[in-house]
């Protein structure tokens, strides 16, 4: 059996024009789908249909530390957005140390993360809604 590594320094981000990097601790990456891909319904007698939602809109957060470059990028993302509605931006993850693939083509900033200063680096959380999201999980090397 073989030993699996995953290193967060091997997952590439792109936003748009804006390459992420100096990523905050713990969960720095999440892509969610909004809803279940299925929905079960059970008869009175036990019979099980169920029905194909056809959602595939999610949200992605990423989460920088507040001394990141890619902070700016974002933010100009945003007030982009903000200004002329041209906001809606492509979100590529990939895992270069794996095959995990994430792919949402039109994504926008929901609102600034909150801005908090302190005696310590804090956390940026930039949280994207999305039309549409592919998943695919293919493990590490």
């Amino acid at each position: 059996m073989q030993t699996k590594t995953f290193d967060l320094k091997k997952m590439t981000v792109a936003i748009g024009p804006v390459t992420l990097g100096d990523f905050a601790k713990g969960d720095v990456i999440k892509v969610i789908r909004d809803e279940d891909t299925f929905k079960k319904e059970v008869g009175a007698t036990g019979e099980v249909g169920r029905s194909k939602t056809n959602n595939r809109a999610g949200k992605i957060t990423f989460s920088l530390l507040s001394t990141s470059p890619a902070n700016a990028g974002m933010s100009a993302v945003m007030l982009s957005d903000e200004v002329s509605n041209g906001g809606i931006v492509p979100i590529t993850i990939m895992d270069k140390g794996g095959a995990d693939v994430h792919v949402a083509p039109e994504c926008w900033i929901v609102k600034p993360p909150d801005a908090i200063y302190s005696n310590e680096v804090k956390d940026r959380a930039w949280v994207f809604d999305c039309s549409d999201v592919d998943m695919f999980f293919g493990g590490n090397k």
